[in-house]
């Protein structure tokens, strides 16, 4: 076994508070890790909507080449960033179990987005998020917003929106649970693919890094 692992992650509070949680998991089965930071092209860009930026991948790209070329051997990535098409020489060998896989409304006054008045204001930049909203309330102004989970929320606490949708998973994990409103679950509003999980990535024949990450797969999660 290589000693010590080391774990490629996204610098942002939440990346690193869900890595923190891998890492916990992969020293519990006996290896030594280390974390190492990678900047991608979505977080030196938080000017410009995601959609915009061009190509998929904007959160992972440079975690993948770090993997190819060797400056790391786990990449975590939240799976929903994830593209479809896969890297040559690179697997996503682990999903650990699932969090909750729904959006969720985060209102300044505690309303649901039906109770929400008309012309209130709802930040997000995802357009199937902006979509489904539209379609829900075609009265709600839909107003971008970037930025890290706590920057959103400072925002919103400003009174620069009245009320926001994040994914209740990442609210979960950094301890923010208790900002959800009410979740956003389908059959009325439906989540990203692989929301809520997450997925580490190495290389694919890295044998040592993938007997260390294998006991933190979830089947019924990797699965779905």
């Amino acid at each position: 076994m290589k000693s010590p692992l080391r774990v490629g992650t996204r610098a942002s509070r939440l990346a690193l508070a869900q890595t923190g949680q891998i890492v916990e998991q992969i020293r519990a089965v006996g290896h030594e890790v280390v974390i190492e930071t990678v900047t991608t092209r979505g977080d030196t860009r938080g000017d410009q909507p995601v959609a915009v930026l061009g190509s998929d991948g904007v959160f992972v790209r440079e975690l993948e080449r770090a993997l190819i070329d060797g400056r790391i051997d786990i990449a975590v990535h939240s799976l929903k960033d994830m593209p479809t098409a896969p890297v040559d020489g690179l697997d996503i060998a682990c999903v650990p179990a699932r969090a909750t896989p729904f959006d969720a409304l985060v209102c300044r006054a505690g309303e649901s987005l039906d109770t929400l008045p008309p012309g209130s204001i709802i930040g997000t930049s995802s357009i199937r998020r902006a979509t489904q909203i539209a379609a829900a309330r075609p009265d709600i102004v839909i107003k971008p917003i970037r930025g890290n989970v706590d920057t959103r929320l400072g925002r919103l606490d400003a009174g620069d929106y009245d009320a926001l949708v994040l994914a209740a998973a990442g609210l979960e994990r950094l301890g923010l649970g208790e900002r959800v409103t009410s979740l956003l679950e389908p059959p009325a509003f439906w989540p990203a693919v692989g929301q809520g999980a997450l997925g580490l990535q190495i290389r694919d024949d890295d044998d040592a890094a993938f007997g260390a990450i294998a006991p933190l797969d979830d089947a019924a999660t990797h699965a779905a």
